[in-house]
């Protein structure tokens, strides 16, 4: 999914969990998933949020996104390619 924030910039965003370790794709919006990361299009720049525990909105609208990515921590330049 791709997101336009209040500036204008364009970010991928991805949902996803981590179990034993590893990091495991959840579908936009999956209750599932522990984190959702926003990777800016043209820069490459990653933040990551993490979903604080029991039933948080995983909802993609542009509201609740919006305050996701402004809470976001910098993700961590070796952050894995999670698309696959």
């Amino acid at each position: 999914m791709i997101f336009a924030d209040d500036v204008g910039r364009h970010w991928k965003v991805y949902d996803w969990s981590v179990i034993s370790g590893r990091r495991h794709k959840r579908a936009p919006g999956d209750k599932r998933a522990e984190y959702r990361g926003f990777v800016d299009e043209t820069s490459g720049e990653r933040r990551v949020y993490r979903f604080p525990s029991g039933d948080a909105p995983r909802v993609l609208s542009e509201q609740l996104l919006s305050q996701q990515l402004s809470e976001a921590q910098p993700g961590h330049p070796r952050w894995p390619h999670i698309e696959s």
